[in-house]
């Protein structure tokens, strides 16, 4: 099978084109800016260059990763945003045949649940900018016939110029700082390589539609880095815990983005492993 996983220099993207070429997939490997003679090339907002890609190419899946997904940078630039996390995935379902499958990633911050209780896919609550250019995304892809998949994602990042919420985790730690977890925000996200593991079931057993994908039970971000921070052997008791509600962030965070995975794990015959396994799988 082929697939052209776009995106493919970012931090899933390189997990999840790794991943595939492990399991035999034949790789086309997008990227805008990063150097090398192995990555594609071209602006996926203009419908044109997404089709003449996809002829090209001829792949029999398109994973898209490519997405503007600094909160802060969608509020100040929404123009911007919607080019990017709107528009890519419109030029994408524009240029797609129905046999083709395309895979949309796109984010749990749609929601905003009550603490802890998970949102299934119909209960969407927008806070930000942000989630509203990522939902707009999704509607092309689902009118096209495809896959969208909500989720959130940890792990060792190997994109030198971003690092997961866990990786900020560790390096403030490894630096002799503490850590300050936010104790009411609550989050359900999947290990790298899992996710990626994951997307290569849904490439193969293709149940179109609409997906949480994430951990079967959520945690607070502050239980999470405590998580991780005992998992690598340093002392929980120096994260410290922070409400939101003292956060300067100049756009709005949702709280309760813990999902409700059910739907998933239907379609896919899967069964999703919880947050507290995913974090004691990580590689020491």
């Amino acid at each position: 099978m082929r697939i052209m996983i776009l995106g493919s220099s970012g931090m899933l993207g390189r997990t999840l084109t790794a991943t595939a070429r492990k399991a035999g997939y034949s790789v086309i490997a997008h990227a805008i800016r990063a150097p090398g003679d192995e990555y594609v090339r071209g602006d996926l907002t203009v419908p044109e260059t997404a089709k003449r890609l996809l002829d090209e190419h001829s792949p029999d899946v398109v994973v898209n990763l490519v997405a503007l997904t600094s909160v802060d940078q969608c509020e100040a630039d929404i123009d911007q945003a919607f080019q990017i996390n709107a528009g890519i995935p419109t030029s994408l379902a524009m240029a797609a045949s129905r046999k083709t499958r395309l895979i949309h990633v796109s984010t749990d911050h749609v929601y905003d649940g009550c603490k802890s209780a998970p949102s299934r896919e119909s209960e969407t609550r927008l806070r930000n900018a942000y989630a509203v250019t990522k939902l707009a995304g999704e509607l092309p892809i689902l009118t096209q016939g495809s896959v969208v998949l909500r989720t959130n994602f940890f792990g060792p990042s190997y994109d030198l110029r971003r690092k997961s919420f866990s990786d900020a985790i560790l390096n403030a730690l490894e630096g002799g700082a503490g850590f300050s977890g936010f104790h009411d925000v609550f989050f359900s996200p999947l290990s790298m390589v899992r996710l990626s593991t994951e997307i290569l079931r849904v490439a193969e057993v293709w149940c179109p539609g609409l997906y949480n994908l994430g951990s079967r039970a959520g945690l607070s971000k502050l239980e999470f880095a405590r998580l991780v921070a005992t998992r690598y052997g340093y002392d929980p008791a120096l994260l410290k815990s922070q409400s939101i509600d003292d956060a300067v962030l100049p756009a709005s965070r949702p709280r309760g983005m813990v999902m409700d995975v059910t739907a998933f794990e239907s379609a896919y015959a899967a069964i999703l492993p919880t947050l507290e396994d995913e974090i004691e799988s990580l590689e020491l």
